[in-house]
């Protein structure tokens, strides 16, 4: 627990450190573009349906910076709906204090015996899961492109809210394959 708790305060602090261009803590820059992107094609769904996987890049116009830092956000919604248009105003403010945000979504649903009741506790383990497969997913998407996308692949932050958390808690310890 404590890991995230430094990890959301020192945030800014290690950004402004190592980064080529400053601090990323204050908005610097007015306009931000948006581009929508498939990261993974045909994904088996918990209900054995096929889905695409889309995520939104921020990006400041006018950021002249070599290599950028790289934030991920991930949306909640209690693992069975959502969606990556959720994390808009927030990827805004990030983009706007000179970061490259990647707002991603995930496969959401899990099989129930009544609204967002899973069946068993399992169910809601491996929704969990397959969010952590898809957000490492778009986060090596983000790094195959990192010289077109212009982001240094040493500094690249996971946050998310709700279902969101607990899949950016994923990415932090479940490292290892077993």
């Amino acid at each position: 627990m404590k890991r995230f708790i430094l990890f959301f305060l020192l945030l800014p602090v290690f950004a402004a450190s190592q980064s080529c261009c400053g601090e990323h803590i204050s908005e610097r820059f007015a306009f931000i573009t948006q581009r929508d992107s498939v990261f993974a094609q045909n994904q088996i769904t918990y209900t054995g349906n096929l889905r695409d996987l889309r995520l939104r890049t921020y990006e400041a116009v006018g950021n002249d910076c070599q290599y950028r830092p790289l934030l991920v956000l991930v949306h909640g919604g209690a693992f069975g709906g959502g969606s990556f248009d959720q994390m808009g105003d927030i990827a805004n403010q990030f983009a706007r204090r000179g970061y490259v945000v990647i707002s991603a979504g995930y496969r959401t649903g899990f099989a129930s015996s009544g609204p967002l009741c899973p069946s068993d506790t399992t169910e809601l383990i491996r929704a969990w899961y397959r969010g952590i497969q898809d957000i490492r997913g778009a986060i090596r998407w983000s790094k195959d492109r990192h010289e077109q996308l212009r982001i240094d692949t040493n500094l690249v932050f996971a946050a998310g809210w709700s279902a969101g958390a607990y899949i950016c808690s994923g990415l932090a310890y479940l490292d290892l394959e077993s």
